[in-house]
């Protein structure tokens, strides 16, 4: 018995890699806005498929109301590739600067004021997993990299045109 379990320890990380299948994705906030809470964006950097959880309004007359729709796709293949090697950058060094974290907040000669909601992002593949969120002066240039794409890629799924439009008719 004791060998037997002793083999199946051995064998376990082979078990959990059958058939080569790496998953890789990345979640995080997206069209962070003042005035409402931010879309959720989760992507599968293997297949490229994404899914947009909206946020909702916090004021005004829209207040509860959905950004928009649930939005669901796949990103086109030379975009996931842009975004796979981003990712790549990321693994490397990951999303925050670990000597920046160690440095008490009040001592850090830079603060970083946002008022469009939490900005935060989440990586991870089979081995590693990296998040980052508030602490934003922290940030490394490859997870603000990262991020500022993924902003700019989805940026159609804000909700903010039409919430303008409606403004318009009022």
């Amino acid at each position: 018995m004791r060998a037997t379990c002793f083999l199946a320890l051995l064998l376990l990380p082979a078990c959990t890699s059958i058939g080569g299948a790496e998953s890789r994705y990345v979640e995080g906030t997206i069209n962070r806005y003042e005035w409402a809470s931010a879309n959720w964006l989760t992507l599968d950097l293997t297949s490229g498929r994404f899914s947009i959880r909206p946020g909702t309004y916090n004021g005004g007359y829209a207040e509860g109301e959905k950004r928009i729709d649930r939005q669901s796709g796949s990103l086109e293949a030379a975009r996931l590739e842009i975004l796979n090697g981003l990712v790549d950058d990321v693994m490397v060094v990951g999303l925050q600067d670990a000597a920046c974290l160690a440095i008490p907040g009040s001592e850090r000669t830079l603060i970083v004021v946002s008022t469009g909601g939490r900005k935060e992002i989440k990586v991870r593949d089979n081995q590693n997993s990296y998040s980052a969120r508030d602490e934003l002066v922290c940030w490394t240039d490859e997870g603000n990299a990262l991020y500022e794409f993924l902003e700019e890629e989805f940026e159609w799924a804000s909700g903010l045109r039409a919430f303008d439009e409606r403004l318009k008719e009022r």
